[in-house]
């Protein structure tokens, strides 16, 4: 019961430091959004080497309950989610990007923001920033797909001392088809599949640069309709914990190993935009994973990529390096 209530107060604590911080208006739903809109249906081992331009993804599909629907979504909104200011140094930070709950600049939402607790507690929240205050959400921004584009734009990453850089480009690869549209784009499109894929040496290459990192979400920022259109954005968030526990609660061994979160996968799913916004086709859509610290205090260079190669590891074998 002690450990209970001591968990609760430093819940409630935690709770109250990060809304100090928090001065703009939090932004509410227009609309609501559905969870189907979303899903993940496949993960595989990858041998994706990028620098070589060769692997990709191993049979077999290592899910074995899925496909799986968005474990959660917010929106619709009004506008665009781009109307935030650009990136600094995209590890999570408070204020940082839109998930970690940046003001908007311009539009419906200008001088307001998302509370950056949308898909997580406050108990989830770090000291990314070093300032003695678990406020940072952890969001990680991977990267962009836009309608006109045929090819997806990476982010980077700095660490918190500006010494180390890490272009996403040369650990991850993000892939967009159109399922009903001309092929051009995604203008016409109302439904597309999905690909995430990490290089087959992300788990060392990330550890060089910034030490070890986890994620447990992953994340689409989805803007349908253009700047004169009556469309709207909506985020759709997989919780990796959830959909991971319950493959292994249903008998798939595959997930109950440590050798699982040392491994490069590929990911799969789709994005339908039917329900949710009325057959508009996509303008833009964002990537995003979410990195969890250990405990969320005294962390003073933080970990920062969310890796797919460790995904999970923040549920049982938790050992990062700061």
């Amino acid at each position: 019961m002690f450990k209970y209530l001591s968990q609760k107060f430093i819940g409630i604590v935690i709770l109250s430091i990060f809304s100090v911080v928090t001065h703009a208006g939090i932004i509410t739903n227009t609309a609501t959004c559905t969870t189907t809109s979303a899903t993940l249906d496949s993960i595989y081992i990858s041998d994706l080497d990028i620098s070589a331009g060769t692997g990709g993804a191993v049979e077999p599909n290592l899910l074995q309950n899925g496909p799986y629907d968005a474990s959660s979504c917010i929106g619709l909104f009004n506008g665009n989610d781009a109307q935030v200011p650009p990136l600094d140094n995209n590890i999570g930070e408070y204020g940082d990007g839109l998930l970690n709950g940046a003001e908007f600049t311009s539009g419906p939402y200008a001088g307001n923001q998302l509370s950056g607790l949308e898909f997580i507690n406050a108990s989830d929240l770090q000291d990314i920033d070093g300032d003695g205050n678990a406020t940072d959400p952890g969001w990680i921004h991977l990267g962009d797909f836009d309608a006109e584009d045929t090819e997806a734009s990476y982010s980077s990453i700095t660490s918190y001392d500006q010494t180390m850089t890490l272009n996403l480009s040369e650990v991850l690869q993000l892939s967009f088809s159109c399922e009903d549209g001309d092929g051009g784009g995604l203008n016409d499109c109302t439904s597309l599949s999905w690909t995430l894929a990490t290089d087959v040496d992300i788990v060392e290459t990330v550890q060089d640069i910034i030490g070890k990192s986890t994620f447990d979400h992953l994340a689409f920022s989805v803007k349908s309709g253009n700047e004169n259109s009556d469309g709207g954005w909506a985020i759709y968030d997989f919780n990796f914990k959830d959909i991971f526990q319950n493959e292994i609660d249903n008998g798939n061994p595959t997930f109950d190993s440590p050798s699982a979160f040392t491994t490069a996968f590929v990911l799969g799913g789709t994005l339908d935009l039917g329900s949710d916004f009325g057959g508009k086709g996509f303008s833009h859509l964002a990537v995003w994973a979410r990195d969890p610290a250990d405990t969320p205090t005294d962390v003073p260079e933080p970990s920062t990529l969310g890796i797919l190669g460790l995904a999970l590891l923040a549920l049982r074998f938790k050992n990062l390096k700061h």
